[in-house]
This record gives C-alpha cells, sequence and structure tokens, in this order.
C-alpha cells in the first residue's frame, strides 16, 4: 500500500509522519530492549516526492521497489535487525 500525496516534501513533511506515527503508538510502550521503533534512518539525499511505502517487512526488494519509485519514505511494520 501506497500514498502519493502532491505537495513538495520537506523535513517538515517527515517529522509530522513521525509525530503522527507516535501519537498512534508511543515510543515509550515499546521495550527497548529489542524494539526497534522510531525513525531509525533519514535519507541524505534530497527527498523528491511525499510517497510513502509501507510494508509488512523491510527487505531488499522492498528497498528497490521504494527507490525505483522515488518514495520519501518507508514504513515497516517490522524494522531491519540492526542497533
Amino acid at each position: 500500500m501506497a500514498a502519493n500525496l502532491k505537495n513538495p516534501v520537506t523535513r517538515a513533511f517527515i517529522k509530522d509522519v513521525v509525530t503522527a506515527m507516535e501519537r498512534i503508538a508511543p515510543l515509550k510502550l515499546a521495550d527497548s530492549s529489542w524494539d526497534n521503533v522510531g525513525l531509525l534512518v533519514e535519507s541524505p539525499l534530497p527527498l523528491k516526492s511525499r510517497f510513502i511505502l509501507v510494508t509488512n517487512d523491510l527487505s531488499c526488494q522492498v528497498v528497490e521497489e521504494a527507490v525505483s519509485k522515488e518514495a520519501s519514505m518507508i514504513i515497516a511494520y517490522h524494522p531491519p535487525w540492526f542497533k
């Protein structure tokens, strides 16, 4: 599932999405000993669209799809496993 919002993307857009998600699922409810939640990686490149790709599992194929569609953000239920 993906949403393509028409207005240009800004860092404020990313902040608004993160804030909205934290209202739905507050970070303080996560078990920080293992639960990898919140904004994990922010692109160093300029963002070109307000396209958000939503996935259950973040895989290489999902990342490739996001890049090919110029997504500004990937929201994954199961984030990658790293610290």
